[in-house]
């Protein structure tokens, strides 16, 4: 067995409650092969817990940034169209604003 020594970390270091991921980091193997040697181990319900605030955790972070990222594209794409276009006058603005009411049509019988 060439990861002989990297097992044993991962078993001890499951063991205490850490996440499939942070083992792997930390050891330097792939997932796979973590998940694979641990998969014998049960965790105490404050260990799944523990690891399922931190997942949550990380979940939240992630929307955060994409949220982050889509506000900044609108931002971008919206200071493209008035450099392109110009200021709308309320009028062309009605206008637009009707043809893309008018141009959706519905959605049921397919008719504008």
């Amino acid at each position: 067995m060439a990861k002989f020594k990297e097992k044993n970390i991962a078993l001890k270091l499951r063991k205490k409650g850490n996440s499939i991921k942070d083992i792997a980091k930390k050891i330097g193997v792939v997932k796979s092969s973590v998940s694979r040697w641990c998969r014998d181990i049960e965790l105490t319900k404050k260990q799944i817990q523990k690891l399922g605030e931190k997942m949550k955790a990380g979940a939240y972070k992630g929307a955060r940034v994409q949220y982050a990222r889509r506000i900044e594209r609108i931002k971008k794409y919206e200071q493209i169209g008035i450099n392109r276009i110009g200021r709308l006058s309320d009028r062309d603005f009605l206008l637009s604003g009707l043809a893309l009411y008018w141009g959706e049509g519905t959605k049921k019988n397919r008719k504008v």
